[in-house]
């Protein structure tokens, strides 16, 4: 992971950062996507509890990894403002019993010193969640 002062100081350095931060994630990565935060930072998915300190964020994201065969996110469009980043995008969860979902998914990523300081994911994957309590 390439962590800059400003991954918001040009276009390129920003689209740089976030394919580094969603190849993490789509490799299910969780140690690599936890690298990308300050140690304080603070995860929010969707409508579950937030997630305080690099390493509980590791260890949420290592179970939710866990309950996936895949993952795939496609960036439909990204902003930045400086210290803020804004992204449109869909998100592919493939189960292990082979179910896929997509979603349109909207993140919002505060940043300091080149890591996020704070990750809001805004989705609904109720669909996926009732059929992962169903499995």
């Amino acid at each position: 992971m390439s962590v800059t002062t400003d991954p918001c100081r040009d276009r390129e350095s920003l689209q740089q950062w976030l394919r580094e931060l969603f190849e993490a994630v789509d490799s299910k990565n969780a140690a690599g996507f936890a690298a990308f935060f300050t140690d304080d930072g603070r995860f929010v998915y969707a409508n579950s509890p937030p997630v305080q300190g690099r390493q509980a964020i590791g260890e949420y994201v290592t179970g939710f990894f866990s309950m996936l065969a895949s993952i795939r996110h496609t960036l439909v469009g990204a902003w930045s403002v400086p210290g803020n980043v804004f992204l449109e995008l869909t998100v592919t969860y493939v189960l292990p019993d082979g179910q896929s979902f997509t979603f349109p998914a909207f993140d919002l990523l505060k940043l300091d010193g080149g890591r996020i300081r704070e990750y809001l994911i805004y989705v609904d994957a109720s669909p996926m969640m009732a059929a992962m309590r169903s499995a």
